[in-house]
């Protein structure tokens, strides 16, 4: 079975959960799907298939896809961080924790789950990477490209490369990097370049407010309730697909898609 036959079964049977329980509603909260993988790992190319596929015959539900970058700050908020926090040496690249606005996210999230209460749709923000010389920057409201969901809609897809990560405490980070240092350290003695990301030489106060950061994002995280992972392992692609730690069910799904493009999958209950 492919990860997207794999994916879509897996997020019609959770949909298929939601719009049967037995609160009494006028109309069944949409499906929030929450997507993770490391850049490169196809999960934007995996959300664009899943709409592709969910929207059509024979299943012709209303979908629409956010992604994590539609939330980072304008590139006006953050010169005015980088001036604010000249400390911290790792923010100002793409995308890292902390320069999203969450409580947009949030405040997004929540009125789509309470669409009677709208009349004229919900307009969801959208990144150009060609604005600011390509630097990228956030549309501005009522641009024409930004997406506007109308009720009903069944299914959301969020995609992000940090999407579902949780903080650790300072001193399990600490154990962590500690770790990774020395096998750094062991494998450059042996003329092994363990890791070609190598963040041993991070500045570590940056890394701590990064973790401290992720706290911001949990009530985002809370508002899903499936969750996909994609992550590319040994040449090939994995696809796990489970509920975060937070959520009442668990379900795992794992396929493993070789050059073949056949693959196994496996389900936990």
């Amino acid at each position: 079975m492919d990860a997207l036959t794999l994916a879509t079964d897996h997020i019609l049977a959770s949909f298929k959960r939601q719009s049967t329980s037995p609160v009494p509603r006028d109309a069944p909260d949409p499906l929030f799907v929450a997507i993770q993988g490391i850049p490169g790992s196809g999960k934007t190319t995996l959300a664009a298939k899943l709409q592709s596929t969910l929207s059509s015959p024979p299943y012709s539900l209303s979908v629409a896809t956010l992604c994590i970058d539609d939330l980072r700050f304008s590139q006006a908020k953050v010169s005015q961080f980088a001036q604010e926090r000249p400390d911290l040496q790792l923010f100002f690249g793409a995308g890292l924790p902390g320069f999203h606005e969450v409580e947009l996210g949030v405040d997004i999230l929540s009125r789509i789950k309470c669409f009677l209460q709208e009349q004229s749709g919900i307009e969801l923000p959208s990144w150009d990477r060609n604005l600011s010389n390509g630097i990228g920057d956030r549309r501005p409201q009522f641009h024409p490209l930004n997406q506007v969901v109308r009720k009903p809609l069944d299914i959301l897809l969020f995609e992000g490369w940090l999407v579902g990560y949780q903080p650790l405490s300072p001193k399990a980070l600490d154990s962590r990097m500690d770790e990774y240092e020395r096998v750094q350290h062991e494998a450059k003695k042996c003329g092994d370049r363990h890791d070609p990301f190598d963040c041993s030489t991070f500045h570590r106060p940056s890394i701590h407010a990064m973790n401290t950061f992720l706290e911001r994002y949990l009530p985002l995280w809370d508002l899903f309730t499936c969750f996909i992972q994609v992550g590319l392992l040994c040449r090939s692609m994995c696809l796990v697909t489970e509920f975060c730690r937070s959520f009442p069910l668990s379900t795992c799904i794992e396929t493993r898609i070789d050059g073949d493009s056949k693959g196994y999958g496996k389900t936990k209950r």
